[in-house]
């Protein structure tokens, strides 16, 4: 294995290189520069902190527009809160309610998605290192114009040097999904070719998935944001589907041509998230998808009446008939996902005027006007501020946990308080487990830190010249290490770069390296406390209850079923798609929880059922027909009785997801062919003579009941993740933190 890919299998995309790199070529010199040739001590520091959080903690990606307005965001937010903490760095009550807010803020604003979570650093910085220093110490001007300057260069260096479109990546990644899909359908017939795209596939899905919950996920209120997030659905929905259209081969050439046309959508899909063709929405494959669908849907009822005359015995026949009926819906199915997925495409690159298919779950586009940007930006914000929502609660922890931070920072005898908060801000994670292993691994390293510190200072003795050579390298190590190879080493090498340039800054020797393990440590306690007293189970313990509200929506959405009204509906997906977003906020968060191995591949698992119940209430499969009721009523009957059947199965299992509890024993989903297969083919049989539109219409009745017996099998399929959420979910699950990470 090369250098480079040793490097990349620890550091993806070589982020944290990029970023330790743009660090030491940056900040060290601005640094240098401004206390050395203009004797600027005070500019020197706050441009440093500038240019380091701007580079390193928070490092904005995406293109040089967004990118420019985010670290202008940055520099002009850092320097309001430098404001408000100078004026308050007298008061200890004003002090800390104000950091308290200024945390709540920055933290809860993450539920946009987007640059907001890489806000929080320098928020908290800017607002430390004025707020615990009176301003007799260092004048307001001279703080400003340090961030500032610091800000723009971080600015600069992030446009010029190595930048990284995280936009762009996740939407790579997602066009090697669609790009999948229809290679897998494309190589249908060739059985080993298949099998390798449709294994590309599920990495890929998994890949976009786990960058969706990452902290630039989209889901703030623009347009784009939601088109990619039911982008990111569709594509889940589609690859499933795929699955069930491989199984159901072989195909007529009718079907074979409907797969044609997927695999044309699913290609120019991935053609227009690469930006190599103008994005038109579906558009420009929607009608072969129709005329295709069309075709198929006649050729389906003419094949099952001739399967039917075709056979002497009339049971047979009917039977055939439907298993006819039965292969073509996965193929339908997924046609209509296809449409979809150009749509959601189209809108997740900014293309207002895409047409939306009319069996779209997004029944109408979404308008990007400030008067809606605004509306919809106080719904999320109105959903959001929630006691059980995990990013409320993130917010209150954070706020806490800092606030405690700056009350000791100002009440104990310390020269530089700002590293109690600093030290806080670094350990604090979601959950008491985590925080509290996270503190321990903080102190650990900063008493590593502290040895080579001072081995570096006893060297040094009086001389700053190896000082400033060892300094470029310390700040490379502390970029670099806490995300490629472990939070400890990074911490240690945080440790020393700081020990470093506070020597340089305020030559005390050895003296700065023993401050920085003292005030660290009490920043890393009051989170650990803060973690203890305010929701310790963390975001993990809160996974079964956001996946039981999916499966609660589920079974609601599915009981509105038959003979539903169309507002009712559209509510059900409506709250559907909440559960879902506040499921997947959960889950973003718990990643990143010390415990029992989670992956991505678990969370599309979970979601396979709800995905389908979601397919099913957003009208793929039409509503019966009135006649049906009267020929065909037994065969209406039993179908509400399967409907309600699945609609209790999801409600067990967010039963057991509620309370914890243990998989039923024995219990097995009841499935199509148990008692409804002879309703069917005697509703068949009274259709047939009634001409070709009511064996339609009858075809629609087997799709209802092979959706619901689709949904049952992705319930029973999803139970060792399922298990896997119980657990993770229990209320001591948290008390493993002190245990080397598990992996299922």
């Amino acid at each position: 294995m090369t250098v480079l890919a040793r490097l990349k299998a620890r550091d993806p995309d070589l982020l944290n290189l990029r970023k330790a790199a743009r660090a030491m070529l940056v900040c060290v010199p601005l640094f240098a520069v401004l206390k050395l040739w203009f004797g600027l001590d005070s500019i020197a520091t706050f441009s440093f902190f500038s240019s380091f959080v701007g580079l390193v903690f928070a490092d904005y990606g995406g293109p040089p527009g967004p990118r420019s307005i985010a670290y202008l965001a940055m520099i002009v937010i850092g320097n309001l809160v430098i404001v408000i903490g100078s004026l308050l760095s007298g008061s200890l009550v004003g002090g800390a309610i104000a950091m308290f807010l200024v945390m709540f803020t920055v933290n809860f604003a993450t539920i946009f998605g987007g640059y907001a979570p890489a806000f929080i650093a320098p928020v908290a910085l800017a607002y430390s290192l004025t707020v615990l220093d009176p301003l007799t110490s260092v004048p307001l001007d001279e703080r400003l114009i340090g961030w500032t300057i610091g800000g723009f260069a971080a600015l600069v260096a992030a446009l010029v040097m190595w930048p990284v479109d995280r936009r762009r990546a996740l939407r790579e990644t997602l066009a090697t999904v669609s790009d999948a899909l229809g290679d897998t359908l494309a190589s249908i017939d060739d059985k080993d070719a298949r099998e390798a795209a449709y294994k590309r596939l599920n990495d890929a899905l998994a890949d976009a998935r786990r960058k969706v919950s990452a902290p630039f996920r989209p889901s703030g209120p623009r347009s784009r944001d939601i088109g990619l997030l039911q982008l990111v659905q569709h594509l889940e929905q589609s690859g499933e589907l795929t699955r069930r259209v491989l199984d159901c081969a072989p195909h007529t050439a009718e079907s074979a041509k409907l797969i044609a046309a997927c695999v044309h959508a699913f290609r120019r899909t991935a053609a227009d998230l690469r930006r190599e063709a103008n994005p038109r929405g579906p558009d420009a494959t929607a009608p072969t998808i129709r005329e295709a669908l069309d075709a198929g849907r006649h050729s389906t009822d003419r094949a099952a009446i001739k399967a039917e005359e075709a056979d002497g015995d009339s049971d047979k026949g009917a039977a055939d008939a439907i298993a006819v009926m039965r292969r073509s819906f996965p193929v339908f199915a997924l046609a209509h996902i296809a449409m979809w997925t150009e749509a959601a495409a189209a809108a997740g690159l900014g293309v207002q005027d895409q047409a939306i298919p009319a069996t779209a779950p997004e029944s109408e586009a979404v308008s990007d006007r400030p008067l809606q940007l605004l509306l919809r930006s106080v719904e999320i914000a109105r959903r959001e501020f929630d006691l059980s929502a995990v990013i409320f609660r993130n917010s209150l922890r954070a706020a806490a946990a800092m606030t405690l931070a700056v009350i000791l920072a100002k009440i104990l005898p310390v020269q530089h308080g700002f590293w109690i908060t600093l030290g806080a801000l670094l350990v604090l994670r979601s959950s008491a487990g985590a925080t509290s292993a996270t503190a321990l691994q903080a102190v650990a390293g900063t008493l590593m830190g502290f040895v080579v510190a001072s081995i570096i200072l006893w060297t040094a003795e009086t001389s700053v010249g190896p000082l400033w050579a060892i300094l470029p390298a310390s700040i490379f190590l502390a970029g670099y290490a806490p995300g490629a190879i472990g939070f400890m080493i990074g911490q240690a090498s945080f440790t020393t770069a700081l020990v470093v340039l506070f020597t340089l800054i305020y030559p005390a020797g050895i003296d700065t390296a023993i401050e920085r393990v003292e005030t660290v440590t009490l920043g890393a306690i009051s989170a650990a406390v803060i973690g203890l007293l305010l929701w310790p189970h963390g975001a993990r313990a809160a996974l079964a209850a956001t996946v039981a509200r999916v499966y609660r929506t589920a079974a609601a959405g599915m009981r509105g079923l038959l003979g539903g009204t169309e507002e009712g509906l559209g509510a059900a997906t409506a709250e559907m798609l909440n559960a879902r977003r506040r499921a997947d906020e959960a889950f973003g968060v718990a990643l990143n929880e010390r415990g029992r191995h989670l992956d991505t591949r678990l969370w599309l698992a979970l979601f396979k059922a709800p995905n389908l119940v979601h397919c099913t209430v957003a009208g793929l499969v039409p509503e019966p027909e009135p006649w049906l009721g009267k020929h065909c009523g037994d065969t209406l009957q039993a179908t509400a009785r399967h409907r309600d059947a699945v609609a209790d199965l999801l409600d067990s299992v967010a039963e057991r997801l509620e309370t914890l509890g243990p998989a039923p024993a024995g219990q097995t989903p009841a499935t199509e062919a148990d008692d409804l297969l002879p309703l069917l083919e005697s509703c068949f049989e009274r259709a047939l003579p009634l001409g070709v539109d009511r064996v339609a219409d009858a075809r629609h009745l087997v799709a209802w009941n092979w959706w619901l017996s689709s949904i049952q099998t992705e319930v029973a399929g999803a139970g060792p993740e399922l298990d896997t959420v119980v657990d993770v979910s229990k209320p001591e699950a948290w008390l493993r933190w002190s245990t080397p990470e598990e992996h299922a």
